[in-house]
């Protein structure tokens, strides 16, 4: 995706849905928050809604044009396969150890 309509998207998504999902979950005056919703690690607001924007947007873009047109085998960038892995695995120790944290706090 070119980066200008990228950034038109991430600007539109943001402001229709990830913001006024942080605040019904989030704010002290939310109305999910009031319902007793206790959303840990951003479970809620970052993975439920994320993985439903994505679902969402797959629908509405479609297969990709070259979908079913053979490609020829070329390999992949092995230093980049190991940043993108180690990069994961440091945020992903954060967000468990954030997530432990929270869970210690609020005694669950």
């Amino acid at each position: 995706m070119k980066l200008i309509p990228y950034m038109i998207f991430i600007l539109i998504w943001t402001t229709v849905c990830y913001d006024p999902m942080a605040n019904w979950v989030w704010s002290q005056n939310g109305w999910l928050k009031h319902l007793g919703t206790i959303d840990f690690a951003g479970g809620t607001v970052v993975h439920i809604l994320s993985g439903v924007s994505g679902f969402t947007a797959s629908l509405i873009l479609g297969r990709r044009l070259d979908y079913n047109k053979p490609h020829k085998s070329t390999a992949h960038n092995i230093p980049f396969t190991v940043l993108g892995t180690s990069l994961l695995w440091v945020g992903w120790i954060g967000f468990n150890a954030g997530s432990a944290s929270a869970a210690k706090y609020f005694e669950i």
